[in-house]
């Protein structure tokens, strides 16, 4: 049930960063055109245009959620309890600060508060552990990357 409610959460506030960013643009090409200028609004959204658009944000809505956001799994040479210091440091070095402790989630946020907007707020990035396990969920690109960090770090010691 939970994974449903963030995936509908995902949809509702990718269709909103997508209408914000339209809408921006949209007011970009008004100031700029001269037919906008003099009150004739109509070019800009010929044919039904603002459907079309709409449509197109909810369309790429529903599936952006599922093709952005990503789960990884990696193993350590040894526990995470002993290793938990180094990982912590490693992702402190990508500029992330754990927010929340749970059990064996690790949950952290990058610090950067442009790039946390640019991101929707949707940046946390998860860690649960089990034994040597670790299992990163979050955007794809973040879990990508910092579990590359981690590996590494297993790899080279």
């Amino acid at each position: 049930m939970q994974k449903v409610t963030k995936y509908i959460i995902r949809v509702l506030k990718t269709i909103v960063y997508f209408m914000v960013i339209i809408l921006i643009i949209l007011g970009f090409i008004a100031l700029m055109s001269e037919n906008v200028t003099n009150g004739d609004y109509s070019l800009l959204l010929k044919d039904k245009g603002f459907i079309r658009i709409l449509y197109f944000i909810g369309f790429i809505a529903l599936f952006y959620p599922y093709l952005a956001y990503a789960s990884k799994k990696i193993y350590l040479r040894k526990d995470f309890g002993e290793e938990r210091k180094y990982v912590e440091e490693l992702l402190a070095s990508a500029k992330y600060y754990i927010t929340k402790e749970e059990g064996n989630k690790l949950y952290f946020r990058p610090k950067n508060k442009f790039y946390r907007l640019m991101r929707m707020y949707e940046d946390t990035v998860t860690l649960t552990y089990k034994g040597n396990e670790i299992e990163f969920e979050g955007m794809r690109k973040d879990t990508t990357r910092l579990a590359r960090y981690i590996e590494r770090y297993a790899e080279n010691g």
